[in-house]
């Protein structure tokens, strides 16, 4: 899979460090500031202004922010990133957008999953370049699929074909649960999906994240994953809408049904 490297010529941040009792919290002068990021160890950005802590916390999460930048100021939520005015403001906010924020995690992570395949061997996760869909990954060398997700060694095949990606694509658009070798080609039985690989990646992964929505919908119920929609823009603001997301027909991966036009 393809990955992107950070540069390697950024300029040292500046740090300073101050401690309270349950935690240590180091502001940084610098916006690169990923190469002072360890684990368990979280990123604050002010939503007004472009200052950031990185936060050393115990288990207690955090939800609110207050800005130390000399001319900001500003306290926020950090789960809508909105500006809380008073202290009733607050309260609001401890009611409404804490009892919301896990399930918002749980849409966040669904796209997260959605935008990306990994390796179902060591769970190096990344986007494959205009290639096949054959994969060998850069971690631990495993061979797997692309489009299905699965091992060479478990790919369907033939009853009488030895395990291998190569006999995992033979005859699939007669064989639901093989693959293509090239995305490209699945327009050929299914003209939901585009003609040029670029365009079927996106397609592909669109499709992941509406099934990985879906399931989130399933799990919450429709009147949460509205009011989490309403609240915080967060279906919208992804570039995807609810009724798609309801739509069956987007949650097939493959239609095998022959093409109207032949």
């Amino acid at each position: 899979m393809s990955s992107e490297s950070e540069s390697q010529n950024k300029s040292s941040p500046s740090v300073e460090t101050t401690t309270t009792p349950s935690q240590e919290i180091i502001a940084i002068k610098c916006c690169t500031c990923e190469s002072v990021i360890h684990d368990g160890e979280t990123r604050l950005t002010c939503p007004f202004c472009p200052y950031l802590e990185i936060h050393t916390t115990d288990a207690c999460p955090l939800y609110f922010f207050t800005c130390q930048h000399p001319s900001c100021g500003k306290r926020s939520c950090l789960i809508c990133l909105h500006n809380i005015i008073d202290d009733s403001d607050e309260s609001m906010h401890r009611s409404q957008c804490i009892e919301l924020h896990s399930y918002k995690e749980m849409i966040e992570k669904a796209i997260e999953i959605g935008s990306q395949q990994h390796c179902p061997h060591c769970q190096l996760k990344g986007l494959k370049d205009d290639g096949c869909t054959h994969m060998v990954c850069e971690r631990c060398g495993l061979n797997w699929c692309y489009l299905c997700g699965m091992k060479e060694e478990e790919c369907l095949v033939d009853d009488q074909a030895e395990p291998s990606l190569s006999a995992h694509n033979q005859n699939w658009e007669t064989h639901e649960g093989r693959c293509p070798m090239s995305l490209a080609s699945i327009h050929e039985l299914d003209e939901r999906w585009p003609q040029n690989d670029r365009d079927c990646l996106e397609y592909f992964h669109r499709y992941r994240t509406l099934c990985q929505l879906y399931n989130v919908f399933k799990i919450i119920g429709e009147d949460k994953f509205d009011e989490l929609n309403d609240t915080f823009g967060i279906i919208d603001g992804s570039g995807y809408r609810i009724e798609e997301i309801r739509d069956y027909e987007n949650r097939i991966l493959i239609n095998y049904s022959p093409n109207d036009n032949n």
